[in-house]
């Protein structure tokens, strides 16, 4: 456990902003209400879905990867109501031909498959956010490994974990014995592709549920305190701060571009440091 980080679950944003391409885009309830999950809009070519069920405002003017873009906005009613989930198959039922179908179709097949690689992002103080994914799906992100190598037929698989991050390599030792084709390194010489842990906790979610996760992951550096932090797709920077009661007007990502605190966070800006 990272016993020296501040976690924090802001699991119930009060609003939620979808960006859209254009209003053709977009779709709208008739009754002007939305489940979790459900389609609102496409953007970049990617299809939009609620991460919290409640009511349609109307569109708002935000930013998103740090380019002013149109949103939907959403309120959340804090009650998280979904259609009945129809469950897929076991997950011990699928094929071969599932398995790589699935990879495929959601973009997620490698370049080079064998061997397999999951990669566990790791800054010190600024990158620390995969340990709350490590933590809560740990078993589930070695189930879902073990599963791809099957539909590849691929004898290894491989956990690349920084030496440093102590949290991460206990975690999954905890559910390594079970997975005796998994093997935990702290680097990869040969030549090969990644996989990033929320791609395999999405396609776990895939096989189990046929959905992709609603959550964002965040390591937030506030001159020098570190907060490790998850919170639901969407929601805006502004909102996080203020739901951890950091003010300041001097917000940058990694890559120290300023940010405006009305962010909409959908994971792609995984750091976020306070000056």
């Amino acid at each position: 456990m990272k016993k020296d980080r501040k976690i924090f679950n802001y699991d119930q944003p009060k609003y939620v902003y979808l960006p859209y391409e254009s209003k053709e885009s977009v779709k709208i309830p008739a009754d002007g209400n939305v489940l979790v999950s459900t389609e609102i809009s496409t953007y970049n070519g990617k299809t939009i879905t609620s991460s919290v069920s409640g009511k349609i405002l109307g569109s708002s003017n935000v930013y998103f990867n740090n380019k002013p873009i149109n949103a939907i906005a959403i309120e959340n009613d804090f009650r998280d109501l979904k259609r009945e989930v129809v469950k897929s198959k076991s997950f011990f039922d699928y094929g071969k031909n599932d398995i790589r179908n699935i990879l495929k179709e959601n973009k997620l097949e490698k370049s080079k498959m064998d061997p397999i690689v999951l990669e566990i992002k790791y800054e010190k103080n600024y990158d620390e956010s995969d340990y709350l994914l490590v933590k809560e799906y740990a078993n589930d992100i070695l189930e879902t490994l073990d599963k791809i190598a099957y539909g590849y037929d691929i004898k290894h698989i491989y956990l690349v974990v920084n030496k440093k991050d102590k949290a991460v390599r206990d975690e999954f030792l905890n559910y390594l014995g079970t997975y005796l084709n998994i093997d935990l390194v702290k680097k990869l010489k040969i030549e090969h592709s990644s996989f990033n842990v929320e791609e395999i906790v999405n396609l776990n979610n895939i096989f189990k549920i046929k959905a992709r996760s609603r959550y964002i992951y965040l390591t937030i550096n506030n001159k020098g305190v570190v907060y490790l932090v998850k919170t639901k797709k969407y929601v805006t920077l502004k909102e996080l701060l203020v739901a951890l009661n950091i003010t300041s007007n001097n917000v940058y990502d990694i890559n120290k571009n300023k940010l405006n605190d009305l962010e909409v966070l959908n994971g792609d800006i995984r750091t976020i440091i306070i000056k």
